[in-house]
């Protein structure tokens, strides 16, 4: 997925970015030796924390689409549950998938429901890459 980087921010010693991708805004820690350069485009992989099944919600699909969103402190997930092994994938946008772990998995989510959930900006960890 790309995002255009809006903002940079120093806490102790982690670089958090905000940045705009299509289908939203988020923002995370950004894992890469060199420091990001506002109103750029990057390509980027994010790695996510486990989520508690109690951090998620089945969305009725009806005219719902994938999304993201920060309010500054954490991350709105919305996507498309494709498949199910030891992790879910979720599809964000057609060329953004995420496996995300789901921790006391005591409830049924199935292939092509719609799910949400929300993580601390702190949990998501962003990591950039050339897209050559």
């Amino acid at each position: 997925m790309r995002m255009v980087i809006k903002g940079i921010e120093r806490i102790e010693k982690y670089t958090y970015v905000v940045g705009n991708t299509d289908i939203g805004n988020i923002k995370g820690v950004w894992h890469d030796s060199e420091i990001p350069v506002l109103n750029s485009i990057y390509f980027f992989e994010l790695l996510i924390r486990e989520i508690d099944r109690h951090e998620i919600s089945i969305v009725n699909a009806d005219h719902i689409f994938p999304c993201v969103s920060s309010n500054g402190e954490q991350v709105f997930f919305r996507g498309i549950c494709e498949e199910i092994d030891d992790m879910y994938v979720v599809r964000f946008a057609p060329d953004w998938i995420e496996m995300i772990e789901i921790k006391n998995d005591d409830f049924v989510i199935h292939k092509g429901n719609v799910i949400s959930f929300s993580v601390n900006c702190d949990s998501i960890f962003i990591y950039p890459y050339r897209n050559d």
